[in-house]
């Protein structure tokens, strides 16, 4: 049996750790922890080194309190742990630096070693007429990762007597009778055309207009939505168009398959792109707004448009040669809540 391995939690707000943990010896020895991570790639890494030290003869923690290197202060470790974060998009990487913000006047300066828990409680404390429950636990998440980048073991942040304030549930009121009454009353006719001239006026004829270019065998994507078939309160145009797509989708399927042009459309559920900041909608509604359309989805979360992207590159690719006519979805389960 390896003397080193990993164990997975759950965090408060439901998202996956993996905790390294070691013996030095046999069973009769007790259980060390070598670092918590947010990904397993890292995990299993430290859970090698930590064994590989083992398998040499020598005490892991000697060489893990290395890794802190005393000259190097929290603003620097949080330079250094997010470089590593290629995993992440540049809007999340942004949201880091705007955690750090707010966590660098307490802590940038301070080496890791000479954080206490006491004093992220009181940070912790100083931060609740400011932030909400909810985002404090990011923020703490975060400065929980860099101690982690850091090496430095036991981690003051993730300390069992830390405590957070509980979050408020939200509680999201659908739009009333009133409200999808007002929003019918307000459409004219020419809320009518351009709605349909841009979402399937537009992509029709541009297709037309590509024909000539297109290749035996080709492939198109059209995008729809996920309210091509679902109906949402106040979307009822919107949608409308969005289900003219996929209509097209299929009847061209059929369509332009003599001439090897294979047809899908694909739907997306919430997905983060930059028309979502641009409602202008107030700061309290856009957020509310954004988290309800969270909430429906089975994990808790807005789409990226990577994920789209990359199924958008699957069916344009030879290895859907025989996928034609279809909708495929990709909504968080969204259909099925």
């Amino acid at each position: 049996m390896s003397p080193a391995w990993i164990r997975t939690r759950q965090t408060a707000s439901g998202e996956k750790r993996y905790l390294v943990l070691y013996r030095r010896g046999g069973r009769t020895w007790p259980m060390e922890a070598a670092g918590t991570f947010k990904t397993l790639k890292e995990a299993r890494v430290r859970r090698d080194y930590v064994g590989g030290e083992i398998a040499a003869g020598r005490d892991p923690r000697d060489s893990l309190r290395k890794t802190v290197t005393p000259r190097r202060t929290l603003d620097d470790w949080f330079e250094l742990w997010l470089k590593t974060r290629i995993d992440v998009d540049e809007r999340t990487r942004e949201n880091y630096r705007v955690h750090w913000k707010r966590i660098e006047p307490r802590f940038g300066r301070r080496r890791p070693e000479n954080v206490e828990h006491g004093e992220i409680q009181e940070w912790i404390n100083e931060q609740l007429d400011a932030l909400t429950p909810r985002v404090l636990r990011d923020y703490l998440g975060t400065l929980r990762q860099v101690l982690d980048h850091a090496g430095l073991e036991p981690n003051p942040a993730r300390h069992r007597a830390i405590r957070l304030p509980t979050a408020e549930r939200v509680v999201h009121t659908p739009p009333s009778d009133e409200h999808v009454l007002a929003m019918l009353d307000a459409m004219t006719p020419q809320h009518y055309d351009d709605m349909f001239n841009i979402n399937v006026r537009g992509p029709f004829f541009q297709l037309q207009s590509l024909l000539p270019l297109l290749g035996r065998p080709s492939a198109v994507v059209f995008t729809s939505s996920v309210a091509a078939s679902i109906a949402f309160p106040t979307t009822s145009l919107y949608s409308a168009t969005k289900a003219a797509i996929v209509s097209f989708g299929k009847t061209l399927a059929v369509e332009l398959a003599p001439r090897g042009i294979r047809v899908n459309v694909l739907s997306p559920g919430p997905i983060d792109t930059p028309i979502i900041k641009k409602l202008g909608l107030p700061a309290d509604v856009q957020k509310g707004f954004e988290e309800a359309n969270a909430a429906k989805s089975l994990l808790k979360r807005f789409g990226t448009p990577q994920e789209v992207a990359r199924l958008a590159r699957f069916l344009l690719s030879e290895e859907s040669s025989y996928i034609i006519g279809a909708e495929i979805l990709i909504d968080g389960g969204v259909r099925l809540t």
